[in-house]
């Protein structure tokens, strides 16, 4: 790969892709949880395929004709995000900052599909996944941005909504027929199990196949937070005390970020408690990181299974994963004893509080661990974070839930902000084959995903792609996104115990 190359595109058009059937018109308020997430970064992936041996390739008509059959199939995607009606006491869905999607109308924003050609080959500026690799590959020279859409979405400027579509698509076609697909989905409709589904349920329909039902209804979501009109507001005062609270952190925010440390004038009677103030030099960095790609074999992972319950503990693959990626992260950043790391991960509710696996939203909650000794075991670290996620209960969710209905505005409150600035995070994209998505040209010759904003010590975990759906994902073997820092992303990758479970452990 020539990483010299930029992508020289010719932009041919944007246009917006509507239902291929439209519905009847409707409005479906955003939940609880979906509003507390407006300002999360985007969720972006970049998938690259070689054209079929005859030349062939997907077209624009052909990837907007299976936009339009997945927008028949999930309407609201192509609908107008705007604020619900402000009501001082309209209740949760009414706060100052809620929002909607109202959809079926003309006036329907539709979904952005940009198509854009390149004079370059592939092998030009996209590498090819080497799973037999035992390095760690540095994907600093991919120009990841340069393969997104530029037309803007609705969450770039939540002020301004209107006429701009919640998701986008583009598609590069490049001088060897092979060509790129990238989609920009936001985090307030799209966590992880989310975005995987937008991703597959479009791909499905390129390939012609039947769709799977999804569902999106706030009231349902909703009602994890139990009896809203018994509330114990000395609770609610409690975790307003207790959780991170951006109209107490004026100082020293990065300044993108002071107007949202600012009461809104409808609401500034309701400021008080104050909750806790937010360090901005210690919990964000936004400056640059540097993105790599690891890759681990189901022999890796199951020797981290087994070193870590080596005492006789029960914890899982992913418990043991996670371990040693907090571990060598923690190296990585050269963190020394008695200094303070934390290991964070968003866990998925949807079975914890029984609701469908193919339900749409932001539906997961962010859970830290104790801090950690550096020279601490897998054992050990395993075992802490087992211990974090038995806490996560149904109750314990419902608590939240309750909680965040009554918050001031929707985002006033951060309680997923790290507590200190080496804090690792990782978020499991494991439930689907997602590297491995089929658009009808068989497995992509390279996957890459990264979230809208820098987050430092952050790792994605998607599965090998496979043909055997019926493997777990720890037989598959995993992929590893990692960001760092320029000199944690040397160590990481220079680190001699990273691929030490490449042996088996006695």
């Amino acid at each position: 790969m020539n990483s010299d190359n930029r992508l020289k595109l010719e932009r041919v058009f944007t246009r917006r892709i509507l239902p291929s059937k439209r519905s009847s018109p409707q409005t479906k308020k955003l939940s609880i949880l979906d509003n507390s997430a407006v300002y999360s970064p985007k969720n972006r992936a970049v998938y690259a395929y070689n054209a079929k041996e005859d030349g062939s390739s997907i077209s624009p008509d052909d990837l907007a004709r299976s936009i339009g059959e997945f927008l028949s199939e999930q309407p609201f995607w192509a609908g107008q995000l705007e604020p619900t009606e402000f009501l001082q006491d309209g209740g949760h869905q009414h706060r100052l900052g809620c929002l909607q999607i109202t959809y079926g109308k003309d006036s329907d924003p539709g979904v952005s599909l940009s198509f854009a050609k390149s004079a370059l080959k592939l092998d030009d500026c996209v590498p090819s996944f080497n799973f037999e690799s035992e390095e760690v590959f540095s994907r600093s020279d991919f120009p990841f941005n340069e393969f997104l859409s530029v037309d803007p979405i609705a969450t770039d400027d939540p002020k301004n909504l209107v006429g701009f579509p919640i998701f986008s698509v583009q598609l590069i076609q490049f001088s060897c027929g092979g060509i790129t697909i990238a989609i920009i989905v936001p985090h307030y409709l799209g966590d992880a199990p989310s975005f995987t589904h937008v991703i597959e349920d479009i791909a499905r329909a390129t390939r012609g196949e039947q769709s799977i039902p999804r569902y999106f209804d706030a009231a349902t979501v909703d009602s994890i937070a139990g009896d809203l009109n018994n509330v114990d507001m000395q609770r609610i005062d409690l975790h307003r005390r207790e959780t991170n609270d951006m109209w107490a952190s004026a100082k020293d925010v990065p300044e993108a970020m002071l107007p949202a440390c600012i009461p809104p004038p409808q609401v500034a009677h309701l400021a008080e408690p104050f909750g806790k103030a937010i360090d901005w030099k210690t919990c964000l960095d936004f400056s640059p990181v540097q993105p790599s790609h690891t890759f681990f074999t189901p022999e890796e992972v199951h020797n981290m299974y087994i070193d870590a319950t080596s005492n006789g503990q029960k914890i899982s693959h992913l418990d043991a994963f996670n371990a040693h990626l907090w571990l060598e992260t923690t190296a990585a950043n050269n963190v020394k004893e008695g200094e303070g790391i934390s290991f964070a991960f968003p866990l998925d509710i949807r079975r914890r509080v029984n609701l469908p696996e193919s339900q749409i939203g932001n539906l997961n909650t962010a859970k830290f661990t104790d801090e950690i000794n550096p020279k601490s075991s897998i054992a050990e670290a395993a075992s802490i974070i087992r211990k974090t996620i038995l806490t996560v209960t149904k109750e314990s969710i419902s608590d939240v839930v309750l909680c965040m209905a009554f918050e001031t505005t929707p985002t006033r409150y951060l309680p997923w902000l790290p507590r200190c600035p080496n804090t690792t995070i990782t978020t499991s994209w494991l439930s689907d084959d997602i590297a491995g998505t089929d658009f009808g040209l068989g497995k992509p010759r390279y996957f890459d995903t990264r979230t809208s904003t820098p987050i430092k010590n952050f790792h994605i975990l998607t599965t090998i792609p496979c043909d055997d759906k019926t493997k777990q994902w720890y037989e598959r073997g995993v992929i590893v996104t990692s960001f760092f820092k320029d000199l944690a992303m040397e160590n990481f990758t220079k680190s001699k115990t990273l691929r030490k479970y490449r042996k088996s452990v006695n």
